[in-house]
């Protein structure tokens, strides 16, 4: 969208295409003024093809892909400003044209890059580049921490882990490590790591059963942008397709204590996402459990299964909310809220 510097109407520049891109991100104005950049993606695989930064005029116009990416760019003293795994490079920029000139060439290494959010941490004020030095390559391991903030230590040999789940009885962790994405088990006595999943599909969001026997978790790539899953914990086993519905990328959030609800958030925080509930021991698909004004994230269930905590922004700020979790629809057609 755009916006006149001295207010007035908002405009929409750009509609991601179906199929192609899920998200137009990280838009980036020109020195003249004139034309912009932005980054179009597709979260169903990062190794799409269709992931690349773009030009386009002010105007909405003259819209044209400029270089294959999977981070924001930057355009400072006629030059393209670009990533390419950690290596920030750079490329001449004929502007008028909206096309690359010459060749590439690296400007530094190691910079930060925030997979999660498609974002590079590097800018340029004149002739100063300004980045943020990337972690170490081998990562980290998980560290335990007590509810008194001290570390009692770390499990699991050193690596870039996204989401983590613990399970029922505390003896274990659920991570995604990597890019893409697999699920891995870490045996927090021994620090034992044991691989879950095995691609080729990006699998993340990791979710242990009520009774610890399964996890579940979200899959997706080019074909299947969004499938639900679950396997044994062992190991042992084929994962189950718990969820195939393309309509609604969706993630697995909570399970019910009794194990039979699995409750669902949007995958990608959108603007106006609501919270979900599939019952596990139906052949349904899920419904709306917590559809209300503005954006519902966070959510998690009290211990005894009786009430629900989430996040939402409809009163204009983020606030939390606490209400009763009721799995199955109210004659009036949704949930109380009670605070």
């Amino acid at each position: 969208h755009v916006i006149p510097a001295t207010g007035g109407e908002v405009r929409q520049l750009t509609t991601p295409v179906e199929g192609r891109h899920t998200s137009h991100r990280w838009p980036a104005l020109l020195p003249n003024g004139e034309r912009l950049i932005y980054l179009a993606i597709s979260h169903a695989s990062r190794q799409s093809e269709d992931n690349e930064l773009r030009i386009m005029g002010i105007d909405g116009h003259d819209d044209r892909p400029l270089v294959p990416s999977l981070a924001n760019g930057f355009v400072v003293a006629g030059r393209l400003l670009f990533m390419r795994e950690r290596t920030l490079m750079a490329q001449r920029l004929d502007a008028p044209r909206g096309s690359l000139t010459g060749e590439p060439f690296i400007i530094a290494r190691d910079v930060y890059h925030d997979p999660d959010t498609w974002h590079g941490a590097f800018a340029a004020v004149g002739d100063t580049l300004l980045y943020q030095v990337s972690p170490s390559r081998e990562g980290a391991g998980v560290t335990l921490i007590d509810l008194e903030g001290t570390v009692l230590g770390t499990a699991g040999e050193a690596s870039f882990y996204g989401a983590i789940d613990a399970s029922p009885d505390g003896r274990h962790v659920a991570v995604s490590v990597g890019s893409p994405s697999d699920i891995w088990v870490i045996d927090l006595e021994t620090g034992l790591r044991t691989r879950l999943t095995f691609g080729p599909a990006s699998a993340t969001s990791p979710l242990w059963s009520a009774d610890g026997s399964e996890i579940f978790y979200r899959s997706f790539d080019a074909e299947n942008p969004s499938r639900i899953l679950t396997k044994p914990s062992s190991g042992a086993g084929e994962p189950r397709v718990v969820l195939d519905d393309p309509d609604h990328l969706l993630q697995p959030a909570e399970v019910s204590p009794d194990g039979r609800y699995l409750i669902l958030e949007d995958a990608f925080y959108t603007v106006g996402a609501d919270i979900w509930v599939l019952d596990l021991e139906g052949e349904g698909l899920p419904r709306p459990l917590i559809e209300r004004p503005g954006t519902q994230t966070q959510v998690s269930i009290s211990p005894d299964g009786r009430w629900l905590v989430y996040w939402s922004d409809e009163s204009g700020g983020l606030q939390g909310y606490v209400e009763p979790f009721l799995p199955e629809p109210l004659e009036d057609g949704g949930p109380r809220r009670s605070g």
